[in-house]
């Protein structure tokens, strides 16, 4: 009878809730995918997947031809937006991830339209046992190149999740799927351009990281991973069951951070942390990241401003936040900015203020498709980071407007050429790859080139490809840039300026050790050209002149350079009578330690007219720092100063404390920043030579 009453009180207090029981429920089930394509055409067209009912959770994946902002990709009615990554260099790709639960009657299909017609790929795939007030629990994203596609590992803190990976492909082939996932979709556009997609999953039985994963697909392209993790639903593995509460959402990103600002060196970033829901009760961290095929972490990089210094040239820059919430952390990348710039030599203030006023404007960064040159590399390969080309003379083959190879360190023996040109908005770079200084020794020259730019290299002469040549020679062109390169050993003059050749800058370089004739072989030799800059220079050792204008030099800038021990002069501007140098200006420079004098003219009343020395420092050079006399006709000196630039010593020529260059410049005529990419002016006017204290 006891039992009999004690088995009737617990059906009561199971009929009317005193106790209630929910019936477990496993991991979320995947139940079917549809697909579509789109080649080209600005909308893409995807089925509702069979077997959809109410509140089977909906995830959508669009993989398409095309980089912005979301203004390029808009989804349908009702999907909320997950993350999206995008490319940052190569072939354009953005990858989009959608989520939406279904409700009692979905339509047939859903379409997202874009800005433009564009080749697209896309899937839908429905899943059941899925937590439909906060579905997404973590995400991750990554893009990359190549044949490998990886994407991040991201966190899962509930068991029973699945995760689910989507792999997309600017080229058109097939993907095979990570180790571990069952793969769901594989699906390829079959127009003119090609893209590819593939969609896996796993289940996750216990919490902890994912691990990156990896699909191998059949042809090299931009790429781009995903991971996104989906949470059980109540009464599911990780959850407590009818009668607690739900666990708290992981936060989910609304709108990418941002980054607004000038890609430039010395010049401001700034940044938001994006949009996020909850709005609320977030923390977020912040890293600052420099990027080309692929993204690394710029070292103590945190803060939500950053200044872009000079090995972040030619490289675009983009910030990560990560936002902290009670359900877990998410991080957000933002669109790269345009790729970093050189330091400015234009715009700005006078003495105290902004520098380089009266300076010409740098060439732009190139922004198109970056290539990569290695010794391992081979000139069939595509060029790609991870099947570099082996040449630089591939590259000067090759590359066209807008685009730039960037070389790997190693030695290239093999005489670099160059013809190509650019455009003013879209000027060809060759550069080193940053952090690295691959060494070059054969002779370096460019033929009626245009808009263009070579930096970072060591350019080695008296090799047996250059035995008694110049090292640089430009002959003809314009608007080209030759920067932070050390330019050494040559048997004649380091670098060689003729043809004509205007709007060429030298900007950064250390020329030394050049020449064997103390008459004919010196640093930098412009001898026939038009409007150039020649500015922040360390120029050393050189056999006979340190800069020599001469005969035909016209308009030329030579600012805030060191010059010093050259066989001859420190710097002349001369002519023959029948060719003139006309209306140079000789600037902020430190002439030390010269065999003869600083700074002089020659050939008396031949050199030309309109030629001037302003604030330049000489110090114990051997006949004087500055001309006097016939061999300073032709040429106007004014603020000249004789002191001690008191020079670290050692070969290291920046400033000591007690340096008489200190503050001495007109600054309108110093580049922005030195030769290090510390930014002008750091005190009341800038600092003479090539290094800002």
């Amino acid at each position: 009878m006891v039992v009999r009453r004690l088995v009737l009180l617990l059906v009561l207090m199971i009929t009317f809730g005193a106790v209630q029981v929910v019936a477990a429920q496993g991991a979320p089930t995947f139940v079917s995918v549809s697909k579509g394509t789109a080649d080209p055409s600005n909308t893409l067209t995807i089925g509702k997947p069979s077997g959809v009912a109410a509140g089977t959770t909906l995830l959508a994946v669009v993989n398409v031809r095309l980089t912005g902002t979301y203004a390029g990709m808009t989804a349908p009615s009702g999907w909320t937006f997950v993350r999206r990554d995008q490319s940052t260099s190569g072939d354009k790709l953005t990858q989009a991830v959608y989520v939406r639960v279904a409700g009692s009657s979905e339509p047939a299909s859903y379409s997202w339209k874009f800005a433009y017609s564009t080749a697209s790929s896309g899937a839908i795939l429905a899943y059941g046992g899925v937590d439909g007030s906060s579905p997404v629990l973590g995400h991750s994203g990554r893009f990359g190149s190549g044949t490998t596609i990886t994407a991040p590992s991201v966190s899962v803190g509930v068991a029973g999740a699945v995760v689910v990976g989507f792999f997309g492909n600017s080229a058109k082939t097939s993907t095979n799927p990570p180790s571990g996932m069952a793969e769901r979709f594989d699906v390829t556009s079959t127009g003119d351009w090609g893209i590819s997609l593939e969609g896996a999953d796993l289940t996750m039985s216990s919490t902890g990281a994912t691990g990156d994963k990896s699909a191998q697909s059949g042809a090299s392209g931009s790429n781009i991973g995903q991971l996104v993790a989906l949470r059980p639903g109540a009464g599911g593995s990780g959850n407590t069951g009818s009668g607690s509460s739900p666990p708290p959402a992981v936060p989910t990103n609304t709108s990418l951070p941002t980054i607004t600002g000038t890609a430039q060196v010395g010049q401001t970033l700034t940044s938001s942390t994006g949009g996020w829901n909850p709005s609320t009760g977030l923390t977020y961290t912040r890293a600052w990241l420099r990027c080309s095929s692929s993204c690394t972490a710029i070292s103590g990089a945190t803060s939500s401003s950053y200044v872009p210094v000079s090995a972040d040239v030619g490289f675009t820059v983009r910030l990560r936040v990560t936002a902290t919430g009670a359900g877990g952390s998410t991080s957000a990348t933002s669109a790269a900015t345009a790729a970093v710039a050189a330091a400015a030599v234009s715009g700005g203030g006078g003495t105290g203020g902004t520098a380089g006023t009266s300076l010409p404007a740098p060439l732009p960064a190139s922004t198109g498709t970056t290539f990569y040159v290695s010794t391992s590399g081979s000139d069939s390969n595509p060029g790609t980071q991870t099947q570099p080309w082996r040449t630089i003379g591939k590259a000067t083959r090759t590359l066209i407007a807008g685009q730039r190879a960037l070389v790997r360190a190693g030695t290239y023996a093999e005489r670099v050429e160059l013809s190509r040109s650019g455009s003013a908005s879209a000027p060809i770079t060759i550069a080193a790859f940053p952090g690295e200084q691959p060494i070059i020794t054969g002779r370096v020259k460019t033929y009626n080139a245009a808009y263009a730019r070579i930096a970072g290299f060591e350019i080695v002469g008296s090799t047996s490809l250059n035995p008694s040549d110049v090292v640089l020679y430009v002959s003809g062109g314009h608007h080209l840039e030759f920067s932070s390169n050390e330019i050494r050993n040559g048997a004649k003059s380091g670098i060689y300026v003729d043809e004509a050749s205007h709007h060429v800058q030298f900007i950064g370089n250390w020329i030394h050790d050049n020449g064997s004739s103390g008459t004919f072989d010196h640093g930098l030799y412009w001898s026939h050209g038009s409007y150039g800059l020649i500015a922040n220079n360390v120029v050393e050792d050189n056999a006979a002149y340190g800069i020599h204008l001469y005969p035909a030099a016209d308009d030329l800038i030579v600012t805030s350079n060191t010059i010093v021990s050259s066989g001859k002069s420190g710097i002349i501007v001369s002519g023959t009578g029948t060719e003139t140098s006309d209306r140079n200006l000789v600037v902020n420079n430190i002439v030390a330690f010269n065999a003869e004098y600083g700074i002089r003219s020659y050939y008396g009343s031949l050199v030309g007219s309109g030629n001037s020395a302003k604030n330049n420092l000489g110090y114990q050079n051997g006949s004087g720092d500055f001309a006097t006399g016939s061999l300073a006709k032709g040429l106007t000196f004014s603020g000249s100063l004789s002191g001690n630039p008191a020079f670290v010593g050692g070969g290291n020529y920046r400033l000591g404390a007690t340096s008489a260059a200190i503050d001495r410049g007109l600054t309108q005529y110093a580049p922005r920043s030195d030769y290090d990419g510390r930014a002008r002016p750091n005190g009341a006017a800038a600092d003479l030579g090539a290094f800002e204290r």
